[in-house]
């Protein structure tokens, strides 16, 4: 009896939900359009928190029930921009709590907004309630994953801590003494009485100098060598054949 008295309670309200929501079908435009049937009180369209993208569905709030009770029955099924729209009224106990406060319309999120927004609040300077609350929140961490890996029969000592040998080392300088380079002196040539004599002086024989190679000269002929003469040479193969014709 009491689960059919709650079922009986929940009326219907004055919120519509759409899905298949088409792309650009917005707050500004569903606002527009829907204003045919009458005064439109909020738009609400969830959204990524990272890209700023819709999620497909939105809420509409009028201003009475019958309205939202014609819009549904006008608008369901409708094919929009390749989409068919699904519009339910939704009952008082299923009407979010977006749609109950606020402006008519919230503007859209420029994308990565909110990305941005997290990174500047990650990195801003924290106060020292904030780092004890984080490092409480790193140990609770901590502890979990030591008991998971207990549980796995690990051994592991997650600290952190390296333990440092703090004894002092005394380090005792001492003066040196700056060396000096004495100059070496040569070897002399030395007689059996141990006086000095001549120094020893190593000639090394001079190198000869290297011939390039060139190009032979043909040697010049001399004037003994006998010429053959003018009457041995063979006579031209005209002169031959003129002789040979007579």
């Amino acid at each position: 009896l009491l689960r059919i008295s709650s079922m009986t309670d929940s009326k219907p309200s004055s919120a519509i939900k759409i899905d298949h929501l088409p792309f650009g079908f917005f707050e500004r435009e569903i606002s527009s359009y829907l204003a045919q049937f009458g005064a439109v009180v909020r738009v609400r369209i969830p959204r990524c928190r990272k890209s700023g993208r819709d999620r497909g569905y939105a809420f509409v709030l009028f201003d009475d029930s019958t309205v939202a009770q014609v819009a549904m029955e006008a608008m369901d099924g409708y094919l929009m921009f390749e989409k068919r729209l699904k519009v339910t009224v939704l009952n008082n106990d299923q009407v979010p709590e977006i749609l109950k406060k606020g402006a008519k319309i919230i503007a859209q999120p420029n994308k990565g907004a909110s990305g941005r927004a997290h990174t500047k609040k990650l990195n801003a300077k924290k106060t020292e309630g904030a780092e004890r609350k984080a490092k409480v929140r790193r140990n609770k961490d901590q502890s979990k994953r030591m008991k998971k890996l207990a549980s796995m029969g690990i051994d592991y000592d997650m600290d952190g801590e390296k333990k440092i040998d703090t004894t002092e080392v005394t380090v005792v300088e001492t003066e040196s003494e700056p060396i000096i380079e004495e100059p070496v002196a040569k070897k002399s040539k030395t007689d059996g009485k141990g006086s000095a004599t001549e120094p020893i002086v190593i000639e090394t024989p001079a190198k000869k100098a290297a011939v390039t190679p060139g190009k032979r000269k043909t040697p010049a002929v001399s004037a003994a060598t006998p010429k053959t003469p003018l009457s041995a040479k063979t006579p031209p193969l005209k002169s031959r054949l003129r002789s040979a014709r007579k």
